[in-house]
């Protein structure tokens, strides 16, 4: 029987009703004045449909075509359509990225992250909502995690690792919600950690909670610094990278894998977890030069970041 005192789950945090409160209850614009990046305005339309209803992906992906490449973005349009792109994601996120809105979401990161989440843009207020709904998504992911054991390309863990690559080059919210998923509140939380930090002690083919990449199924410890994203030009917000290089350390590290261990005794995988806390001292120096890596990368332009042998 699992002895671990953290909750075992945690209502939803990402609520997109206080989403829309915040952005005003944005009602669909009378008229379009933005130019189409492919000239064909009718997904503006169709977005702005009545009846409400999913928006369809390939919509989505060509308004976020627009998002990257027209300049002149038209404020009561994106007030309306931000909120079913976010929900798109968020789908595509709690779905480990097989959703069908796949390519609409390599595209929106990207645009969210060549316009740093649309600051002054929008006022301060909205764009923090924004920011928060989308930490609120990945922690809701991350509530979910619940073992140690993954093999193959549908591991959960790529998911929420790749979202949180890409949200710290978009919005200035990492330290709020780096926090919150280390303080480890739920056993969700604990497991995340103890994912990512097998990332930072283990070479693939050594690492107990990934099982190798193979030609057949893919898989291995997920990379993390990659965003699943079309994003090569921007590195992460210097806020994001200043708390990272203050709070990520050895001991830091060392200090939440041992926690994370004593709160999953009896868990699932709770021997993974225990094998972790044995091991850390033996990897330390590979986890000191692996967090060095993993900060230069992320200060660095992500398509132009210096390429580090991980594996």
């Amino acid at each position: 029987m699992c002895a671990s005192p953290l909750n075992s789950e945690n209502s939803s945090r990402a609520d997109i009703q206080e989403l829309l409160r915040a952005l005003g209850k944005p009602k669909p614009p009378r008229s379009f004045t933005q130019r189409p990046f492919d000239y064909d305005p009718s997904h503006y339309q169709r977005l702005c449909a009545p009846g409400g209803g999913n928006a369809a992906a390939g919509d989505l992906y060509d308004y976020a075509l627009d998002l990257t490449y027209i300049e002149d973005i038209q404020l009561d349009l994106f007030r309306y359509v931000i909120p079913k792109c976010l929900q798109a994601w968020q789908v595509n996120l709690q779905a480990s990225g097989h959703s069908g809105y796949e390519g609409f979401v390599e595209q929106f990161l990207a645009a969210l992250a060549q316009r740093q989440g649309f600051a002054g843009f929008l006022p301060r207020e909205q764009h923090e909502a924004i920011a928060k709904f989308m930490s609120d998504a990945i922690l809701d992911k991350i509530d979910q995690e619940n073992k140690l054991t993954f093999s193959g390309m549908a591991a959960s863990p790529y998911a929420w690792i790749n979202s949180i690559a890409a949200l710290g080059t978009a919005f200035p919210c990492i330290p709020a919600l780096w926090r919150e998923w280390w303080d480890m509140h739920t056993r969700g939380q604990a497991y995340a950690v103890l994912q990512y930090a097998s990332c930072l002690m283990y070479f693939s083919t050594d690492n107990p909670v990934f099982s190798p990449w193979s030609p057949e199924r893919g898989g291995g410890p997920p990379c993390l610094w990659e965003t699943g994203a079309f994003i090569d030009r921007q590195s992460w917000l210097a806020d994001n990278v200043v708390f990272l290089k203050k709070t990520l350390s050895v001991r830091y590290v060392g200090e939440a894998v041992s926690n994370a261990a004593i709160s999953l005794n009896g868990c699932p995988d709770s021997f993974k977890a225990e094998r972790l806390a044995a091991d850390f001292e033996s990897a330390s120096e590979i986890v000191a030069q692996r967090i060095d890596d993993l900060i230069t990368i992320l200060s660095s332009p992500l398509g132009k970041a210096p390429v580090m042998d991980w594996w």
